[in-house]
């Protein structure tokens, strides 16, 4: 009796070990699971719009849109894991410099001697952190290409001033600065011994805010603008495993 125990606790075990070995088997790692760091460079290519707010007339005009474009670099780092043989998850965060300072004045005052520094909208470089999760589909042992998703927080900043004194003075100038937006994007990775090489793509979007100032230093007499942003973002970079 205590043999036939012994036996149906052995066949248990066996079997046991089998479903494990095979799960094991089924979830094997890839070549890209675990963790990296890395650095990338590209170029962001930009969409912002400065406009009145309701209510507001300065100029009796707006601004309107202008093209923000220039160049970012930094690093970033995270950890792959797989779950099934053919598709991974990831999560990666990233510091980035955005260089990109741009404006545009006004059109009615634009070659105006008089009109210099006058009805100006601006977007200005800044930092960006960007923590992202994305699902990457093997098309080999050592490539892959994957789509994410994340969130984006900064201190780019766009603003409107005016401080011409030929008419309106607006002080300070109106601004809004610390941008939070989302980000989704793709791209593809390539692995060679313990170096990850990968093009990517992103796309974020700041939405729309609004920002308030003064008029000749008043107390009492307010504008209010809107401001949009949004970038389209090619990067290259490269990752070691660790």
């Amino acid at each position: 009796m205590k043999l036939i125990k012994q036996s149906k606790l052995l066949t248990f075990q066996v079997i046991f070990s089998l479903i494990i070995l095979n799960t094991q088997i089924s979830f094997a790692q890839s070549k890209f699971d675990g963790s990296y760091i890395g650095a990338k460079l590209g170029s962001a290519q930009g969409s912002a719009d400065s406009n009145n707010a309701a209510g507001t007339f300065y100029n009796g005009a707006n601004t309107g849109q202008y093209s923000p474009n220039g160049n970012i670099f930094g690093i970033y780092g995270g950890y792959n894991t797989s779950f099934s043989k053919e598709y991974f998850l990831g999560f990666e965060v990233g510091l980035n410099r955005l260089e990109i300072k741009t404006e545009k004045q006004f059109s009615g005052y634009v070659g105006d001697a008089t009109r210099i520094d006058d009805s100006i909208a601006m977007t200005d470089s800044g930092y960006y952190f960007s923590p992202e999760v994305k699902v990457g589909v093997l098309l080999s042992e050592n490539s892959n290409y994957y789509i994410k998703a994340g969130k984006v927080f900064s201190n780019i900043k766009q603003s409107y001033r005016d401080n011409n004194a030929t008419g309106a003075i607006l002080t300070p100038q109106a601004e809004t600065s610390n941008l939070n937006g989302n980000s989704i994007g793709l791209g593809f990775e390539y692995l060679d011994k313990d170096t990850i090489y990968k093009v990517d793509f992103s796309s974020i979007n700041f939405g729309t805010r609004t920002m308030r100032t003064s008029v000749n230093n008043s107390t009492t007499s307010f504008v209010d603008f809107t401001d949009k942003l949004s970038l389209n973002i090619f990067s290259i970079g490269f990752a070691k495993k660790f």
